[in-house]
């Protein structure tokens, strides 16, 4: 689409068309040599470690196993 300098095409059944993306933004430090305004700090709970411990009977007054049955459908 760029070599013929078009932005959308219109077919039959479909459509296609392209937008500009913002810049990337590259960086010439490493992250923890920024200000602290263009710092992000994020605090996730690990979930994986919280399921084993009360898989292993470990008791735990703020999680719980949940007791509803979920599925994921696989297709081959």
């Amino acid at each position: 689409m760029l070599r013929v300098n078009k932005t959308k095409v219109e077919g039959v059944s479909c459509k296609l068309s392209m937008r500009k993306k913002q810049p990337r933004v590259c960086l010439n430090v490493e992250p923890e040599e920024l200000p602290d305004e263009f710092k992000r700090v994020r605090v996730e709970a690990n979930l994986t470690e919280i399921r084993k411990a009360l898989k292993g009977k470990k008791e735990l007054k703020w999680a719980f196993l949940s007791e509803q049955q979920e599925y994921s459908l696989m297709i081959k």
